[in-house]
Parts: structure tokens; C-alpha cells; sequence
């Protein structure tokens, strides 16, 4: 590593493994210890246990939910080498918003932004909280269902998100009036009602994805001759008339929707199909959601679902991927595509029928919503779901890319949002960078990732970075504080309400 590249906090110099090793030969050390850079943990190790950082500052801040640490050697003796590469660690926790605190003032803390973390844990892990609340659910009554009681749900929050923390005193804070209910001196919390209340903002700009799903999800079933109400009960694995969450992410795994969606995709899919919000989809959510897209597949001639399936089979080996498909009709490349483009592709390039009216119907059956043209949309909707062999294997599914990476992104980027900011914000006028700029943060970006475990994961390949400018550039200039906005989590501003009593 180049021993004089600037850092991302804009002060100091970046060194690697190679510099620590020289240094430590150098000086007949075994361990160099530093600190200020806050680690969740309060502690990292470095370059195979030759460097160690330790932050004592727990709850850093008062943004920050990460534990302190202090570094503890029993005693000196170096003749035991495997000792000093592996000192002791104690951590702890010491804050404003900890059981130990005195703090009173909450408003003091939610001022100092400490709410804004809570909210942001609580996002990243709702998946993981759905699937644990779901195994403690209860109903009250008929109307009621999907509830927790509140001493479960506590002691939920705190092993999920790692938090020790007085969550009856945050309650009102975190939770909605609509979302909790007092019976019989016990507080329930609707835990489908508690968790929909946090959101980023890239939900509501980015949701193309859903409908890539649901038309993949309806082409399958009727190509494998499915009846909806089958299909719900597939779904539904254990019987019990409804779909929990868990039967609903194994069933897009089963698909090989789950190594495409992120959890949290997966999440707000759900959340989208169970519109009474109780945690489960019945069969009225399910059939609501489908029954309009299903019908419409269902209802067309076997004739013309035949010549669907048939081309399906040809397009994706003759040019690669849907999308390729969609360019070669649309010979003017207006991104419609007309009759005449349709029927000469037909005739020309494909084993497709020949005969006009044929081609009229199903050219009528593609255009879904009969402008007289056919959008990439209904082309996809029509063509992508419709050989059943390849979609099970994965092979024949596509969605948005630009609405899968970005959810892939997401947590990346909000972890490394201060050091993003810091570096691209000398360089920016008003928040707009030049892309050469924007690119540079981003490879400073994995590089920081490439260093946390828990998120080297997430690093973005080279190719995912010139489409993510690719999307971004306007003028070969990219608008960084808008990008890093559609990462935030919506903060709830509550109700004032009462603790629970429990």
C-alpha cells in the first residue's frame, strides 16, 4: 500500500501490513495497539493479530450503538509469544440510552440523534426479528393476530439487535399507537405493524422489482398449470390456511428467489401482499395480490400460451437474455415495439406461426394494456417467466438490476455514510462530484469494507461500479447527497403514549 495515500478522513496517511511488519522487525516489537477508529465491537485485530485497534468509548457519540473495550495483559513475560497475540479483550457497554445510565432527559438523547441508530438496527435486522417474533405469535381474538407479548418482545430486541438497553423506556418512542393493544393487564405488539414502520427512502423510488417478481412468480404458476388457489396452498406448508413469513422466504428460496432478493427485499414483498398487516398472507391477500396478472395468463387460449412458451425457449439462447431479445425487435429503438417490428422478427428470425391473424392475437396478448404497442415491461412480463424448466434453475430469471443492486448496496453504504461524505464532500459543489470522483469513494469504500468481516460481503465489483455511475451520471457529474439519501432509514416521529404496563 502506498505509504502516502491520503485517508478517507481527509487527516493522516492509509499504511498496510507491509509497513506494521517493517515496523515492528524494526523496533523488536510483536503487537502494535492504536485507537480512534470506532469498531461496533470496540475492538478489531489487524494483519494476522500484529496490530490491534481498541476504542474504550462505548455508545460513541451518542450515535452509535458500539460497545467500548479496554486491552488487559495478565503480565509481562514475552517468552510467551502466542500471548501477545492474543490479549485479553473486555468489553462493555456505558452510555446515555445503557441500564447503567442515570440519563432522564430522553429528549436530551433523541436531540443527539441516538434514536436515528435504533431505527436503522432495527430495519437491518427486521428480517431476522420477523422470523423470531413469528415462532411466539398469538392471536387475540379472530380480528386480531400476529402478536407478541411485550416481555417477549423485549427480550427479542435485545439478543437480536445485541442492545442491553431500558426498551420500556424507549417503547413510545419505537412503536405506534396502532401497532400495540392492552387485554387483560398485558401489553400485545403487533410485530408486522411495528417493523413496517421502518423504511428507506429507496423503497418508494425503486419498486419496479416487485412487479419483476410477481409476473415471474404468476408466469410459473400458470405455465405449470397451478391453479392460484394450489399455489397458495404450496405456499401455505403447514396447512394452517395462512402463510407465515418463514413459509413465504422458503418458498422464494425454493424458486432461487432467495439467492437473487435480499432479505430485506423479501421483507417488504411481504409486506406489501399482507395488506391487514397481521404478519401472514391468507388466501383473499394472496388472491388479491395475483388473481388480476394470473387471470389474464390463465385466461389466454392454450394455442397462444403454447407459442408463448415456444418462443421463450428460443429467445433466451438466440440473444442471450431478455433484454437483447427486446432490442432486436425494436428495430427503431424507441423502446416500443410495433406490430411490424413484432411480425417481421416472427417471420424472419423465429420457428414462430406464420399466419397474420396468429400473430395479431398474440401480439394482443403481449400488449397488456393495449396501447397498440409493447413496452419492455410486457414484452419481459410475457417472455421471462414462460419456460418453466429454466426459471426453476434460476436461468431464465431477471430483475431490474438497477433495484437489486441497489438493495444489495444498502448496507454498505449507510455503515460507510460519514466516510463517503468526507471524502467526497471537499470535492463537491452543492453535492454534485464529478464521476471520476464518485468512483474513487467508492473504491475507498470497499477497501474499508475489505477490512470488516461482517461486511467484506458486501464489497462492489468493478463492473457494479461503472453501472452504479452509469445510473447516477448526469453529465458526467453525480449528485452524492441524493445518492447517499435513498439509504436512510424514514425516521418515526411518535405519538407521546404511555409505557406499557406489564
Amino acid at each position: 500500500m502506498d505509504p502516502k495515500a491520503v485517508n478517507l478522513r481527509g487527516a493522516g496517511y492509509c499504511f498496510g501490513e507491509d509497513s506494521v511488519i517493517k515496523f515492528l522487525s524494526n523496533n523488536g516489537l510483536d503487537l502494535v495497539v492504536r485507537s480512534h477508529q470506532l469498531f461496533d465491537e470496540g475492538y478489531m485485530s489487524h494483519f494476522s493479530n500484529r496490530m490491534m485497534t481498541v476504542f474504550s468509548c462505548s455508545y460513541y457519540a451518542g450515535k452509535n450503538t458500539n460497545k467500548g473495550s479496554v486491552l488487559v495483559y495478565a503480565n509481562s513475560n514475552r517468552a510467551k509469544p502466542d500471548f501477545w497475540r492474543t490479549p485479553t479483550i473486555h468489553q462493555y457497554y456505558g452510555s446515555v440510552l445503557m441500564k447503567s445510565s442515570k440519563a432522564k432527559n430522553l429528549e436530551e438523547v433523541q436531540k443527539q440523534d441516538s434514536l436515528k441508530k435504533l431505527y436503522e438496527l432495527i430495519y437491518d435486522n427486521s428480517h431476522n426479528l420477523k422470523l423470531e417474533f413469528e415462532k411466539f405469535s398469538v392471536d387475540i381474538d379472530s380480528e386480531k393476530k400476529g402478536f407478541v407479548e411485550y416481555l417477549t418482545w423485549e427480550s427479542l430486541m435485545t439478543t437480536q439487535l445485541k442492545l442491553n438497553i431500558e426498551w420500556k423506556t424507549l417503547f413510545h418512542y419505537l412503536v405506534p399507537n396502532d401497532a400495540f393493544l392492552l387485554q387483560s393487564g398485558t401489553t400485545y405488539i403487533s410485530y408486522a405493524k411495528f417493523l413496517g414502520r421502518y423504511r428507506i427512502n429507496l423503497d418508494n423510488r425503486l419498486t419496479e422489482w416487485q412487479d419483476d417478481v410477481t409476473n415471474s412468480l404468476v408466469t410459473y404458476f400458470v405455465v405449470n398449470n397451478t391453479p392460484l388457489e394450489q399455489a397458495f396452498k404450496n405456499y401455505d406448508s403447514n396447512g394452517d390456511g395462512v402463510i407465515s413469513y418463514l413459509e413465504f422466504w422458503e418458498a422464494l428460496s425454493k424458486h432461487n428467489l432467495g439467492s437473487i432478493l435480499t432479505q430485506l427485499q423479501c421483507n417488504e414483498l411481504m409486506s406489501t401482499i399482507d395488506i391487514n398487516r397481521d404478519g401472514s398472507i391468507d388466501w383473499k391477500e394472496f388472491k388479491q395480490y395475483f388473481h388480476a396478472k394470473f387471470d389474464r395468463f390463465n385466461n389466454a387460449s392454450e394455442k397462444i400460451k403454447n407459442i408463448v412458451a415456444d418462443l421463450s425457449k428460443q429467445l433466451i439462447p438466440k440473444h442471450k437474455s431478455i433484454k437483447n431479445s427486446f432490442l432486436v425487435f425494436d428495430a427503431d429503438h424507441n423502446g416500443r415495439i410495433s406490430f411490424q417490428e413484432f411480425q417481421k422478427v416472427l417471420n424472419r428470425d423465429l420457428d414462430a406461426p406464420k399466419d397474420e391473424p396468429t400473430q395479431k392475437e398474440l401480439f394482443e396478448y403481449v400488449d397488456e394494456n393495449s396501447s397498440g404497442t409493447i413496452s419492455y415491461k410486457e414484452f419481459k412480463t410475457a417472455f421471462e417467466g414462460a419456460n418453466a424448466e429454466k426459471f426453476s434453475k434460476r436461468q431464465h430469471f431477471e430483475v431490474s438490476a438497477k433495484n437489486i443492486f441497489m438493495y444489495h448496496l444498502c448496507e454498505a453504504i449507510r455503515t460507510s455514510k460519514t466516510k463517503l461524505e468526507a471524502l467526497w464532500l471537499p470535492k463537491s459543489k452543492n453535492g454534485i462530484i464529478k464521476g471520476s470522483d464518485f468512483a474513487l469513494g467508492l473504491k475507498a469504500l470497499n477497501d474499508t469494507l475489505a477490512q470488516q468481516p461482517q461486511l467484506a460481503s458486501h464489497q462492489i465489483a468493478d463492473e457494479q461500479m461503472k453501472k452504479l455511475q452509469s445510473i447516477l451520471e448526469k453529465n458526467g457529474m453525480v449528485d452524492f447527497r441524493s445518492f447517499l439519501k435513498m439509504f436512510e432509514v424514514k425516521l418515526y416521529v411518535p405519538e407521546t403514549q404511555p409505557p406499557p404496563k406489564t
